[in-house]
């Protein structure tokens, strides 16, 4: 039995092409992408081996800065709220701010109400209006093209194919 002949063969022939091609520049990518992950693998285990005690250095001095902050920061402000100083020490400046305290649930039943800070999560929604009839959505089908990850096996498998 024998195919019937290609309709569109060059049409075809310039998507096999394409298909090369692609396959030719992913593998091109995924080894300059290799060769530069080891390269910076290597530099950075260099580096950390080299500059271990200066690594340690600066975390533990990071820690000792976080600490310090926040207890200067609460000293100022017990400070602060005892004097009613606004400047109680150089460099320090004690602000007046304004914090929302509120339940979500609340906050989420006003926004929803007035309209004023909602914003539609498209993934979710999607996800279940594509799995429920919701009066307001319609449906269209478009198509889409969808690569393999491994165009060189699929090639391979098309001139096997061709062969038999």
């Amino acid at each position: 039995m024998t195919a019937a002949p290609d309709p569109h063969p060059a049409a075809r022939a310039d998507l096999r092409e394409k298909v090369a091609d692609l396959a030719h520049a992913r593998g091109h990518a995924q080894r300059l992408a290799a060769t530069l992950d080891f390269e910076r693998f290597t530099f950075q285990q260099a580096f950390d081996s080299t500059h271990a005690t200066l690594i340690d250095d600066e975390a533990e001095a990071r820690k000792v800065l976080l600490s310090t902050e926040q207890s200067l920061r609460g000293l100022a402000i017990a400070f602060g709220e005892a004097t009613g100083e606004k400047n109680p020490a150089p460099g320090i400046e004690l602000i007046s701010q304004v914090k929302l305290i509120y339940e979500d649930g609340a906050a989420l039943e006003w926004a929803v109400k007035t309209g004023i800070g909602i914003q539609l999560a498209r993934k979710e929604f999607e996800r279940v209006a594509k799995s429920t009839a919701l009066p307001f959505v319609t449906t269209t089908r478009t198509l889409a093209v969808r690569i393999a990850s491994d165009l060189d096996a699929a090639l391979t498998q098309e001139a096997q194919n061709d062969r038999t």
